[in-house]
Parts: C-alpha cells; sequence; structure tokens
C-alpha cells in the first residue's frame, strides 16, 4: 500500500503539470481593428459595441413581471423567467 503513494503522487503532478501547459498555451481573445479599447472597458462602458455581439432581441410574447413591477421604461424590455428577470435596452448596449 505505501508503494501506491509515490506513484499516485507522480500522475497527480504530471497531469497538473499539463494542465498548467495547456493553460497557458490557449489563445488569448484578439482584438479586432472594429473593437479599440474593448479589452479594457469597464462594464460600465458601452461607447464601443463589436459587430459580433448577439443582441437579445424582445420576446414575443412580451415577459411581463409579477407586480409591483410595472411596463419597462421606454426603449427597454423585461427579459426572463418566474425566477429570475431583467430590463434590457432595445438597443442592446
Amino acid at each position: 500500500m505505501n508503494r501506491r503513494y509515490p506513484i499516485l503522487l507522480v500522475v497527480f503532478l504530471s497531469l497538473s503539470l499539463a494542465a498548467c501547459a495547456a493553460i497557458r498555451n490557449s489563445t488569448a481573445p484578439v482584438q479586432s481593428d472594429e473593437t479599440p479599447g474593448v479589452s479594457g472597458q469597464s462594464s460600465e462602458d458601452t461607447s464601443v459595441q463589436p459587430g459580433s455581439c448577439p443582441v437579445t432581441q424582445p420576446p414575443d410574447p412580451p415577459y411581463t413581471p409579477p407586480p409591483p413591477y410595472s411596463a419597462p421604461e421606454e426603449g427597454a424590455f423585461w427579459y426572463g423567467s418566474e425566477a429570475l428577470w431583467t430590463m434590457l435596452p432595445l438597443d442592446g448596449t
């Protein structure tokens, strides 16, 4: 039984090193010329929107959250389910 521990340790370390190498060799997202500064944006900066970014469309029929929530603001719509919902802008920013 004591002879298994060194073997298990070697296997574990080998797998750990292989995982680290895979992470290090993975490609980072490439910043295109169309979206300058996207990687440095804060979560509140919506001035730059990449053309490849999918935009959530309003559901048909529209989602209506339970009371006391009212109609969405102008230029926005409600999106979600009974468990979780949010108000999204029509333009996707």
